[in-house]
């Protein structure tokens, strides 16, 4: 659907001028603007439904349920760490038993057992006292030479909805060198 752009740019302009602070905010200035008003801007009749906005997290429970309608079957489900903070992602894979790689901040709590629980960053500390607890491998080369990540795994006790314990693989981007920084700023 096609807006007049000076329509558009009238609209953006007052509505934040009338105290709209993001496009849903001007969306909804537009959408209650009278039939006459909108004429007026070159709106008319095509002024579209009001949108509904979403998370990231939210847009990919869509994206992965309209996939299992159509009978895909991934083998895993990987994203940053805009989708790790998603609980309600981590709880839909759950749910379907699916097996996913989602990354977290460094602040996110781990449940080691039922006694213990830390952040991610000291987890990473205290398992860097114990080099035997990593490997070192590389990622292929990258534009400034070969990419070395180390991998650590730490078996959590989160239970989901779903009664499953979780299982998190830590990673940390770098040498040995880095590994026993982490271990030290802690």
């Amino acid at each position: 659907m096609r807006y007049p752009l000076t329509g558009l740019l009238t609209v953006a302009v007052c509505a934040v001028l009338a105290g709209a602070s993001s496009f849903a905010a001007i969306t909804d200035w537009l959408h209650d603007l009278d039939d006459q008003a909108r004429d007026q801007l070159g709106f008319g009749d095509q002024i579209a439904d009001r949108p509904v906005f979403r998370t990231k997290g939210q847009l990919a429970i869509d994206i992965c349920t309209d996939a299992y309608a159509d009978g895909v079957v991934f083998d895993f489900a990987g994203g940053d760490e805009v989708y790790g903070n998603c609980t309600q992602l981590r709880e839909f894979f759950d749910d379907r038993q699916q097996a996913y790689v989602l990354r977290v901040a460094s602040n996110f709590m781990l449940t080691l057992n039922p006694e213990t629980r830390m952040t991610c960053a000291k987890a990473i500390a205290l398992l860097a006292t114990d080099e035997r607890r990593w490997q070192v491998r590389s990622a292929g080369a990258g534009s400034k030479g070969q990419r070395w990540y180390a991998w650590a795994c730490c078996r959590t006790r989160d239970v989901s909805r779903a009664g499953r314990v979780h299982y998190q693989i830590m990673t940390i981007r770098g040498s040995r060198a880095d590994i026993r920084l982490a271990a030290s700023a802690e």
